[in-house]
């Protein structure tokens, strides 16, 4: 096979690839959900400084005083937490 006859293929592949990668950027961005890892993410993880109670590491917001999406829920899971003690 010579580059005359492999170009097509390479780039019918190039844009199958890209147009899945963007339908999957496109289909995250209107979801409106974050992206989480298969474990529940880093605030699930043994790190020390990425749990529930640690401060938010793309703003720097405690849990109270953040208004991002699933605050309320990290708010709630905290009360929870702290009436069972």
């Amino acid at each position: 096979m010579d580059f005359a006859n492999l170009l097509p293929v390479i780039l019918i592949a190039a844009v199958v690839i890209g147009a899945a990668v963007g339908l999957l950027a496109l289909g995250t961005m209107l979801s409106g959900r974050r992206i989480q890892g298969s474990c529940g993410g880093l605030a699930n993880s043994n790190i020390p400084g990425h749990d529930a109670k640690s401060p938010c590491m793309s703003c720097g917001a405690s849990p109270e005083s953040c208004d991002r999406p699933g605050a309320e829920d990290v708010r709630e899971a905290l009360q929870k937490e702290d009436a069972a003690r």
